[in-house]
């Protein structure tokens, strides 16, 4: 369970900032609009989890051992981790103006740009040998959540802290894969 809370935390963290400054560029929405912006990127978000398990099914048949299979999975989860940093960095600052055309189609394509690293943590987390379905169901529950939170922060707040948010994110994922490493890559 830490596992997989560990891994989402900084995933959670992503998807919380990319949904901030999509609040912070919207007219004040109803509770029901929020909800289903919240329930399909839930929904995005699963089918590209289960797509990474399905691709680790064939990654790991390239693969030697169980050790070997944690090591990549520690990997993905670097780069994942790796590219939320360098993506924060190299973002400019960001101009709050307001999306008139934002719709169920526009947060499909915004929930499958961002469910890359997702689909990564899919991967990762069929590697590591973890129980996808609670796995799922947890991940469907929290970005759900978080959606629904960086939606409502970015529409109150504005995106303010977007960087620090989000390099809080790529940090968190990238401390766990040096966890592993050391963990059993010396080990």
């Amino acid at each position: 369970m830490i596992n997989t809370l560990f891994i989402f935390s900084g995933l959670l963290l992503d998807s919380f900032v990319v949904m901030m400054e999509k609040g912070a560029t919207l007219r004040r929405q109803p509770v029901k609009n929020l909800l289903l912006y919240s329930l399909v990127y839930a929904a995005v978000t699963a089918v590209m989890f289960m797509i990474g398990c399905l691709l680790s099914f064939a990654l790991s048949s390239f693969l030697p051992d169980g050790k070997t299979e944690t090591l990549t999975a520690a990997a993905l989860i670097n780069i994942a981790g790796v590219s939320v940093v360098v993506k924060t960095l190299l973002s400019q600052k960001y101009e709050e103006r307001l999306d008139r055309h934002f719709g169920l189609k526009s947060l499909v394509r915004l929930a499958a740009l961002s469910g890359i690293h997702i689909l990564i943590a899919g991967m990762s987390f069929s590697l590591f040998g973890l129980k996808v379905l609670p796995a799922l169901l947890l991940a469907c529950g929290l970005f759900f959540a978080a959606v629904f939170a960086g939606l409502e922060v970015g529409e109150e707040l504005g995106a303010g802290y977007r960087r620090t948010i989000s390099l809080s994110g790529g940090v968190l994922m990238i401390l766990f894969s040096l966890i592993v490493f050391v963990r059993y890559g010396l080990g």
